[in-house]
């Protein structure tokens, strides 16, 4: 809930810079493939008691960080994948089919008017 309502609160600022909003418009698609229940099953559970199995309890710590950017950069390349690939896609047919979605409603309102 916190993470939503500072995205509102970050979306009426404005930057000039292309890379931070490149950044920004990404953060929250990184922020839905960390908390995918999912994703969370996959990779938290099984993922840390193999790395702790294969390094040992000493270089654990070590490991995870590794682990937690490399996650984080796939996350990233993720979303911009998305971002560049399916997005526009997913713009131009929710458009399509809110154009006709208003013809229909357009017709049914007058068609229900003619009753009247």
């Amino acid at each position: 809930m916190f993470v939503v309502a500072l995205f509102n609160l970050m979306r009426r600022l404005t930057f000039h810079r292309r890379w931070i909003n490149t950044l920004s418009s990404l953060s929250l698609l990184v922020y839905i493939i960390h908390e995918n229940v999912i994703f969370k099953k996959a990779t938290r559970g099984q993922l840390i008691k193999e790395l702790y199995d294969y390094i040992g309890g000493e270089q654990l710590v070590l490991a995870v960080a590794i682990y937690s950017v490399l996650l984080f950069i796939g996350a990233y390349i993720l979303a911009y994948m998305f971002h560049r690939l399916v997005l526009p896609f997913s713009v131009k047919l929710s458009g399509y089919a809110l154009q006709k979605l208003r013809l229909v409603c357009g017709r049914m309102e007058r068609n229900i008017m003619k009753f009247n």
